[in-house]
């Protein structure tokens, strides 16, 4: 079409309003009101023939997903599929971060082609730096239009086969410490205990909303110390158990933590949660006599025999829920129980007519919510943050009243009282 003013067949893209006009006068030949129409769920998609700032943006997307497939060595299936997600998302993804969009759309297409691949390890062997951030929330832009393509494991044990690979080449060498006169147990026999510990775990809740990798770590580690100890063998025939090597002070999990993407202290702290549930699970065995916290690894198998399932078949042992539960079901248990009992005491208070001494307390504290009308249930469900604010005003309005915030104080009275600054405090300010 050409230009009603001047005749001119050359057009523009006006970036400011999306408009094209003619490049020679300026004058507007198509409004970008006109250019797109809404869809049905009230998004404004862009018309079949897109504008050129739209076909830029499109290219410099699929360019940078073709980048990444070549890095990493996709099928031309897959980098179909990714190129097709690019297009049908390309309108929210943000324009400063098209490297995250792209990491992301690589992860979610090769999903059954490297199976064993998260998320992290695609932003870790990529070569430009990436906001994690950035990726995850194109990660959630993807899977809320494709819910196909959001897939979660339902067990950690279904993981190991795909990780366990990565780690362990390091705890062999951990173990036997480059010693070439002794030969490491196979990564089969690794794979088959490690699978055993974690179905243990998942029976009495110990992964329950915890990482796959780290869980699948810990109990790898302690697998192995397992069959070291189960396979190595002196000169004499005899196995090194007499030596007592401890499972906290033998293995450094610092080298662990790039492997599954956490810090060493959480790793630490998920290696901690396995060591004191397998002791609690030898302490339970009558055979084994004063089991102890470094040594449960001498046990594991006795315990997987005990308490593991055999070929499907039930357990010969159960932990019931008060001989174990998970570390923060037995400290949640432990704070309410706690605040129970210094309920029953504001209640007493109440009841003789009498108060706490300590007003800083946290029986204070219950005791002015209780003596205002709030209820146990109500409060036994707060923090201890949140009680001792909710006390505090109470007090502050019983000291002062509700109204004192508002009331006006004559700044150039002559007189002093206690309510005013001593001239020291003034300073302090005034430094």
């Amino acid at each position: 079409m050409s230009c009603p003013n001047c005749g001119s067949e050359k057009k523009a893209l006006n970036e400011i309003d999306d408009s094209i006009c003619c490049s020679q006068c300026g004058v507007v030949l198509e409004n970008a009101s006109l250019r797109y129409e809404p869809a049905y769920y009230g998004v404004f998609v862009p018309s079949k023939e897109p504008s050129l700032q739209e076909k830029g943006r499109e290219k410099l997307f699929i360019d940078q997903f073709r980048i990444v497939a070549v890095y990493f060595g996709f099928p031309e299936d897959i980098v179909g599929r990714g190129e097709q997600i690019i297009k049908d998302n390309l309108y929210d993804f943000s324009n400063r971060y098209s490297q995250e969009a792209v990491i992301c759309t690589a992860y979610l297409v090769t999903r059954e082609w490297k199976p064993e691949w998260d998320l992290n390890d695609f932003v870790e062997f990529f070569t430009l730096p990436v906001d994690i951030v950035q990726v995850k929330r194109a990660y959630f832009i993807i899977t809320k239009r494709y819910p196909s393509k959001l897939y979660n494991w339902e067990k950690t044990s279904e993981q190991i086969d795909y990780f366990l690979g990565r780690i362990y080449p390091e705890i062999i060498r951990q173990l036997y410490k480059g010693s070439n006169k002794e030969k490491p147990f196979t990564i089969t026999k690794l794979a088959k205990k490690t699978k055993e510990l974690v179905e243990l775990g998942e029976t009495y809740g110990l992964n329950l909303a915890r990482k796959a990798r780290p869980t699948i770590t810990v109990a790898a580690i302690l697998a192995g110390l397992c069959l070291f100890v189960e396979t190595t063998r002196r000169k004499g025939g005899t196995t090194r158990s007499h030596l007592r090597m401890s499972c906290i002070r033998f293995i450094r999990l610092r080298l662990f933590s790039p492997l599954c993407y956490l810090s060493k202290l959480a790793l630490l702290s998920r290696y901690a949660e396995y060591i004191d549930f397998l002791l609690v699970c030898a302490k339970n065995l009558q055979w084994i006599k004063e089991p102890k916290r470094i040594h449960v690894h001498y046990y594991l198998s006795d315990i997987l025999d005990a308490f593991g399932q055999q070929n499907r078949n039930p357990p010969m042992m159960k932990l019931g829920p008060e001989q174990y539960s998970v570390t923060a079901f037995a400290k949640s248990k432990e704070r309410r129980e706690k605040m129970e009992n210094v309920l029953l005491t504001a209640q007493e208070h109440i009841e003789n007519g009498t108060a706490p001494q300590d007003e800083a307390s946290m029986e204070y504290a219950l005791y002015k919510l209780k003596s205002y009308g709030f209820n146990d249930q109500d409060i036994i469900n707060w923090s201890p943050g949140y009680i001792r604010g909710m006390a505090s005003s109470l007090c502050f309005r019983e000291a002062y009243g509700s109204t004192c915030c508002y009331a006006t104080v004559d700044l150039d009275r002559k007189e002093v009282d206690e309510v005013d600054m001593k001239d020291e405090e003034v300073q302090v300010y005034l430094r």
